[in-house]
């Protein structure tokens, strides 16, 4: 079995990058964001795809009654997640049954020091001889590592950066659903051990707050 995962050390990584580029190649120029799209595809990584799918819908929503040409790119996109989805059907439920087993490991775990958790880098599971080195999700990550205080400041964090964004310039709305697209990945992937992946985290979300204070200020 062969996997594609370039310059990432795993293709869920690689996947994830390429799904967060979408929505901002898109926003400069529709046909741009199809050098991603396949990136994407051959990854074969169904958490980049589900969560690039809804980052391109949220994108569009304003214009999906509109849309006339860009609806030609946009049924191509759907089209090819339905039928690449329909490929992993036989094979998702093995996947689903392997991270399902990491994360209730891991929920037991938690709840077992829910307050103040197991301290950062700490984490290891082994089942059937596989070693796993996260949990396979940021969101239950952050939790082992650092409590409920940990996921409590996460989610102020995300607060702050989404609610009441109302920057309506297409590169703003690109890059929030970029943003999304990252929020969305790590339900299903703990991405924050890699450093390519955390600085371009760091970057986009420097970039939407940025832009939601220009916004800010244009109100005022």
């Amino acid at each position: 079995k062969h996997e594609i995962f370039g310059l990432m050390s795993y293709k869920t990584q690689l996947g994830i990058y390429q799904a967060l580029a979408i929505p901002i190649c898109y926003v400069i120029n529709p046909f741009l964001s199809i050098i991603p799209l396949i990136g994407l595809l051959l990854s074969k990584s169904i958490t980049a795809l589900i969560s690039a799918a809804i980052g391109v819908v949220f994108l569009l929503r304003k214009k999906i009654p509109k849309l006339r040409f860009s609806l030609i790119y946009f049924q191509t996109f759907i089209t090819l997640v339905v039928l690449y989805g329909i490929s992993f059907i036989f094979n998702f439920p093995h996947r689903l049954s392997m991270r399902s087993g990491v994360w209730i490991s891991t929920i037991k775990l938690i709840a077992h020091n829910l307050i103040y958790g197991y301290g950062v880098g700490t984490f290891k599971y082994i089942e059937r001889k596989m070693e796993y080195s996260d949990p396979y999700s940021l969101y239950l990550q952050i939790v082992y590592a650092l409590g409920i205080f940990g996921i409590v400041a996460l989610f102020l964090f995300l607060k702050d950066k989404f609610i009441g964004f109302k920057n309506d310039a297409l590169i703003a709305q690109g890059l929030f659903a970029s943003c999304l697209v990252l929020v969305l990945c790590g339900l299903g992937y703990s991405f924050m051990d890699y450093p390519r992946l955390t600085g371009t985290v760091i970057v986009l979300f420097g970039l939407l707050t940025v832009m939601k204070g220009a916004e800010s200020e244009n109100t005022l």
